[in-house]
């Protein structure tokens, strides 16, 4: 009777002895297959990531611009052989196409560098105020006018947006005729507005000569030009 209780007590603790090894060893596998499922979320190459969309990325700075439009040049000088009491001045018209080139120096001067060509179009007598015109001239032959001009502009925004600006510099002016060419040079006011977009601008300008190398002192050029321009 003793004998087979002590076998009874030997299988007992056998089973509770296999039991625990098997708690045990199921207890110690379960942080290894945890960390390794926390290591595999962190690199799971199917996982999206934030991307920043290109049009929201911030624009480059551009430091050169190139422009082509339309120039419209006038020459204006007193006009004396009207017999009245009133002030007269002859314009001559002048219509054709300008190149230019700006550089960006700081964050609001730039230099700005123009090639202009153009063809008398007019020739006009009109009162000072300029209602008027008295007289639409014939023209007497072709002229052909050829202009460089050079600027350094301060503007309130060389960059993506509305502009504004005001300058000076000089100019030099040759008009091709068959009675023989001219010369005109001196410095000069410029000043325009336009808007910027990303790689293109549209521009407004406006420049006349401060002071110029005609013998008539009354005398006096201007122009005003629309163009467009690239940036990069």
């Amino acid at each position: 009777m003793h004998a087979l209780l002590f076998a009874i007590g030997l299988v007992c603790v056998s089973m509770y002895s296999a039991q625990a090894d098997t708690l045990s060893t199921a207890q110690e596998g379960m942080p290894t297959q945890a960390k390794s499922n926390t290591a595999e979320s962190k690199h799971n190459p199917f996982t999206s990531e934030p991307k920043v969309h290109a049009l929201k990325q911030a624009k480059p700075d551009t430091k050169n611009t190139f422009y082509f439009g339309r120039v419209y040049h006038e020459v204006s000088e007193p006009y004396n052989e009207h017999h009245s009491s009133h002030s007269y001045t002859q314009y001559h018209n002048y219509r054709g196409l300008r190149a230019a080139f700006q550089h960006e120096h700081a964050e609001h001067i730039a230099t700005l560098y123009a090639l202009e060509t153009a063809k008398l179009d007019s020739i006009t007598i009109e009162d000072k105020d300029r209602n008027d015109t008295i007289y639409n001239l014939i023209l007497p032959e072709s002229v052909r006018y050829l202009g460089v001009k050079s600027s350094v502009i301060a503007s309130t925004n060389l960059n993506k947006g509305w502009q504004f600006y005001l300058g000076g510099g000089v100019f030099y002016d040759t008009y091709l005729k068959d009675s023989g060419n001219t010369n005109n040079y001196g410095v000069r006011y410029d000043f325009g507005t336009g808007y910027s977009w990303y790689h293109c601008q549209a521009m407004l300008r406006f420049s006349g000569d401060l002071t110029n190398s005609q013998s008539n002192s009354n005398a006096e050029s201007a122009e005003a030009v629309i163009e467009i321009g690239y940036n990069f």
